[in-house]
Order: C-alpha cells, then structure tokens, then sequence
C-alpha cells in the first residue's frame, strides 16, 4: 500500500471541516491507523510446479501435493502447470478434492500457465468458478 500525502492528511482536513475539542487528537489517531494498515505484511502465497501427465495414475500423488500446499499456510496457493502436458477428467479429481478444501478455509487458488486443453478439462469438471486463471 503506498501512502500518499493526501492519504495521511485526510483525517486532518476532515477535522478541519468539523471543528471541535479533540480534532487534532482525532486526526492523529487517524494518521496510526493508516500507518500501521501499510505496515502490514503481504499474505504469503504458495506455488507448486506441476509436470508431465496427470491422469488416474498420477492424481493420488498431485492431491496429496495439493493438500500438502494448501495445509503449508493461510495465504493462497498458485499451481504452475507450464509443464504439465496432458490432464484427465480422473487427474482432475485432485483439483475437484483440493477446491473443497480450500473453500472451506477460504484460500484462493491461481492456475497459472495452463493449456487450452488442460483448461478445458478443468471447465468440464466445474472448477472454472471455483479457480482463478493467469496466463
């Protein structure tokens, strides 16, 4: 968050406006609050690097993967599937079972690099509202 001199004397002006006892004090409490909400830190994200097929014999281990980077931590989770060159409705399941999850802690996950084709398997198994796509 970067803060702008406008930013840190809006509380001022605004007491300013509305004069009366304790408005410096209310402007400087104001002044904290946007100092301290610019100090905190960013939500750390997760990102696993996917590779290769991920079919019926690889979608046990991609779930547990996927488990495992979403019990890592409370921020998101970024899957990189730059590599992966073929995914199956039944290596799809990973996705489907690690969505559940991380709705139900409210983490986000971010598909990044995925092909057309593996896209597309993960709209047909109904993840395309619950995964967010990058380029």
């Amino acid at each position: 968050m970067v803060l702008t001199a406008a930013a840190l004397l809006l509380p001022a002006v605004f007491a300013l406006r509305h004069p009366g006892q304790g408005w410096l004090r209310r402007a400087a409490a104001g002044i904290r609050r946007s100092l301290a909400s610019a100090r905190r830190p960013p939500t750390p994200v997760t990102t696993i690097r996917l590779r290769g097929e991920i079919d019926s014999r690889t979608a046990e281990r991609t779930a547990s993967l996927l488990a495992a980077a979403l019990a890592a931590g409370p921020g998101g989770l970024c899957v990189d599937m730059t590599q992966v060159t073929r995914l199956t409705h039944s290596g799809a399941a990973a996705f489907v079972e690690a969505a559940a999850n991380a709705r139900t802690t409210g983490t986000l996950i971010t598909v990044t690099g995925a092909s057309p084709e593996v896209r597309r398997v993960l709209r047909g198994a109904g993840l395309d509202r619950l995964l967010q796509y990058r380029p």
